[in-house]
């Protein structure tokens, strides 16, 4: 092989890994994109506390690097990457402001978006999404199949 194909090999082959190292999105985040997710409980795992009852708290991950959903009164939007060892981040979340009436929703709200910016791995479990956040505590969401 003269010194000219294999400079162009070389250069192919770097180039192809560095381009597939750009994309950290994994195949197995299909699993939960493009579907709305509604949060049930967070906390400890095995203690987690659920929502408080009437409200809907809810996120939906696309394609293009974006989520968002209900907070419970406000909507809400951010941006997440992950990685193929089951890491999430969820950066630059943003929301209405609109004034929450019920006792409890506007500090439930708060707190959801605080986790949600802590949130560092992200498990699925049959229809179960769950994300996890400070010291062993997450947030457990379901779909429909």
């Amino acid at each position: 092989m003269n010194m000219r194909k294999i400079t162009i090999l070389l250069l192919t082959a770097l180039l192809t890994g560095i381009m597939s190292g750009c994309n950290s999105d994994s195949d197995a985040t299909a699993t939960f994109r493009n579907k709305a997710w509604t949060l049930q409980s967070w906390g400890a795992s095995g203690a987690e506390t659920a929502t408080i009852a009437g409200t809907t708290v809810t996120i939906a991950f696309w394609n293009d690097g974006g989520c968002g959903g209900s907070g419970g009164c406000n909507s809400y939007g951010g941006l997440y990457t992950t990685r193929e060892d089951g890491g999430i981040s969820i950066t630059e979340i943003y929301s209405t402001e609109m004034y929450c009436e019920s006792a409890g929703v506007s500090d439930q709200e708060a707190l959801f978006f605080a986790r949600l910016a802590q949130a560092t791995r992200w498990e699925m479990v049959n229809n179960t999404l769950y994300l996890h956040y400070g010291n062993s505590e997450r947030m457990v969401f379901t779909t429909q199949p």
